[in-house]
C-alpha cells in the first residue's frame, strides 16, 4: 500500500472509529470524498475495498458503501488497531488486547513444555539471557525476541501467528511493560522441565 493510499485509510478510519460516519451510515460518494480529500477516484475507491476487507464497510453496487458495527471489523489489523486505538473509549481494546496476548501466551509457554523440544529450549535460553543482559534501550526487543521464540517452541502455527498479530496490532498503543529478568528466566526453567502447569503459571510473570 502506497504512503498516499495509506494517510487516505487512516482519515477514514478515523472518521468511521470517531463517530463522523456512524455505524449504518453510507460513506460519501466516491466523487465527494475524491474532492474533498484531494485524491483521484481511483484511489478512493481502492481504500474503500480495503475497508470492505478488514470488515469496516460493506459495499453495494450501485448503492455505495455502508459503515459496518465495530464487531465487524478486523481489530487485529494495525490501521484497525490504531484507529479505535485514538477514538473514545480506544482503551478498552488495548485491553482487550493485553487480556487475549495474556491468554495466548500463557498456552503457548505450556504447549511449549509439553514438547519441550531441544531447539526450541535453546532458541528461548538464548532470548532469555539476551534479556539479563540488554541494557534499558534493548529490552523491549530482547523481550520481543522472547515472545517470538516462545509462540515457535509451542509448535502450533494458527497460534503462533495470531500471537504475531496481536503484537503488530499493538506496537506503539501501549507503553513497553515488562518483568523482571527472574520472571522470563522461571518461565524457561518450567519448559525446561517439561512442566506445563507451571510454565502457564510463570508465563504471568513477565507481563
Amino acid at each position: 500500500m502506497s504512503r498516499l493510499h495509506t494517510e487516505l485509510m487512516d482519515a477514514l478510519l478515523a472518521r468511521i472509529a470517531g463517530g463522523t460516519y456512524p455505524v449504518g451510515s453510507m460513506l460519501p460518494k466516491e466523487e465527494r470524498l475524491a474532492e474533498e480529500l484531494d485524491v483521484s477516484r481511483g484511489v478512493v475507491r481502492e481504500c474503500i475495498r480495503a475497508l470492505e476487507e478488514r470488515g469496516v464497510v460493506r459495499v453495494r453496487h450501485g448503492r455505495g458503501a455502508t459503515v459496518l458495527p465495530a464487531r465487524a471489523w478486523n481489530v487485529l489489523d494495525p490501521q484497525v488497531f490504531s484507529a479505535v486505538h485514538g477514538a473514545a473509549g480506544g482503551r478498552r481494546l488495548v485491553s482487550e488486547a493485553a487480556e487475549a496476548r495474556a491468554i495466548l501466551q500463557g498456552e503457548a509457554a505450556a504447549l511449549a513444555a509439553e514438547r519441550s523440544r531441544p531447539e526450541a529450549v535453546r532458541a528461548l535460553t538464548a532470548a532469555v539471557e539476551a534479556i539479563e543482559t540488554a541494557t534499558d534501550d534493548h529490552v523491549a526487543a530482547a523481550a520481543l525476541e522472547f515472545d517470538r521464540a516462545l509462540a515457535d517452541a509451542a509448535g502450533n502455527r494458527p497460534l503462533a501467528r495470531a500471537a504475531a498479530a496481536l503484537a503488530e496490532a499493538m506496537a506503539g498503543a501501549e507503553p513497553p511493560s515488562h518483568g523482571r529478568p527472574e520472571g522470563y528466566r522461571r518461565v524457561l526453567d518450567a519448559i525446561t522441565a517439561a512442566d506445563p502447569a507451571a510454565a502457564r503459571a510463570a508465563m504471568k510473570g513477565p507481563r
